[in-house]
């Protein structure tokens, strides 16, 4: 992917979008309770394009075991060793799902309890830049360079906001290959976000890994709905 070159670009067309589109049809947006918040991330679940799933326990920020640092949303790696993170959040809630021992998945969805907050969350996001050749760490505890990586605007948008999709590759752990996309949307007073993890001979398919995008692109979307319609912005998005 060429994305970086293009970021400047991206960016000046998202925030385009974001100021001249409507917040939505419905109330505006809420902060959401935990109740709300868990079953806006347990509805928007992500197809079987990548094979038949199961879904593992959902967590918090109100569940044993959380840091305070996994309140800081996450959009992309870097190539500091540190993500590219927006504004801390007051709560989230996310769950992830399990293909098998190669494949997963997971979403996570922050929100911010001010107007104010959120805004300082998208204002970051217009202005952030993910690397084509990001650094991550592997569970050896080593960093190893990606490829491929950056980001692109969505074609579809919801409340009238596109999402941003991007990914990397490469290998880890003493050659294993890996392959991650992703993608993320602010929306109302939350920022959503989606990935799909494939190692082994399943990153190094092609067909798996235009099922991974396919699926992400229409996981973001229905996730993004999911969070509209119980934070009440728009209760006919989900």
């Amino acid at each position: 992917m060429q994305h970086v070159n293009r970021l400047l670009l991206v960016a000046g067309a998202l925030a385009t979008s974001i100021a001249m589109a409507p917040l939505a049809v419905g109330s505006p947006a809420e902060y959401m309770n935990p109740v709300q918040l868990q079953q806006a991330v347990l509805r928007a679940q992500p197809g079987p394009g990548l094979g038949a799933w199961t879904q593992n326990f959902y967590y918090s920020d109100r569940s044993n075991g959380q840091s305070p640092s996994d309140k800081v949303p996450i959009l992309c790696p870097s190539t500091t060793k540190r993500n590219v993170t927006l504004p801390k959040a007051d709560s989230y809630g996310g769950v992830g799902y399990s293909v098998d021992a190669n494949i997963s998945m997971s979403i996570t969805i922050w929100q911010y309890s001010t107007d104010a907050q959120a805004q300082q969350a998208k204002d970051r996001f217009l202005k952030t830049a993910c690397a084509d050749t990001p650094t991550i760490q592997g569970e050896d505890g080593a960093w190893y360079p990606m490829s491929g990586g950056g980001g692109d605007l969505s074609q579809s948008q919801v409340a009238g906001v596109p999402a941003y999709e991007g990914g990397y590759t490469g290998t880890v752990d003493g050659g294993k290959a890996i392959s991650v996309s992703w993608a993320a949307r602010p929306v109302g007073k939350t920022f959503v976000r989606v990935e799909a993890v494939m190692y082994g001979d399943a990153a190094k398919s092609s067909t798996r890994s235009q099922r991974a995008t396919r699926l992400i692109r229409t996981w973001i979307d229905g996730a993004s709905r999911a969070a509209l319609k119980f934070s009440s912005v728009d209760p006919n998005t989900a």
